[in-house]
């Protein structure tokens, strides 16, 4: 952050005014500045992050059919629950799942693989 600052400092020298305000005083300014974007930036990330994890708890979340599956479904791992969610019940594609979770799209199969074997496991 410091560096920031300076670095700051250093780009917008020639607008500096010596007859508006002096150099410290000018220096502090570009510095609290630089400080208060870190922070709301920082603020931002952390943001961003919690609402995805919520988005992932909604999706894990989904009402699923009573036919009894909701149950077996239940017992499979949270990754398991999503991707199924999102496959078979919401009808995304690999390619938008693998966006949607940022992982590889190959991931997205073999996961989903062992999903479906680990169902298939609970509904015998």
């Amino acid at each position: 952050m410091l560096e920031n600052a300076f670095l700051h400092i250093l780009r917008g020298i020639e607008g500096y005014n010596p007859d508006k305000e002096r150099l410290t005083i000018w220096m502090y300014k570009i510095a609290r500045n630089a400080a208060i974007n870190f922070v709301r930036f920082n603020n931002y990330i952390s943001t961003l992050e919690n609402q995805q994890k919520k988005s992932s708890e909604r999706i894990a979340n989904l009402e699923i059919d009573n036919y009894g599956l909701k149950k077996v479904i239940m017992k499979l791992k949270a990754e398991q629950k999503i991707l199924l969610s999102l496959c078979y019940f919401k009808g995304y594609t690999y390619d938008e799942i693998a966006e949607a979770l940022n992982i590889p799209v190959e991931t997205v199969g073999t996961k989903l693989r062992a999903a479906l074997l680990d169902l298939k496991a609970a509904l015998m």
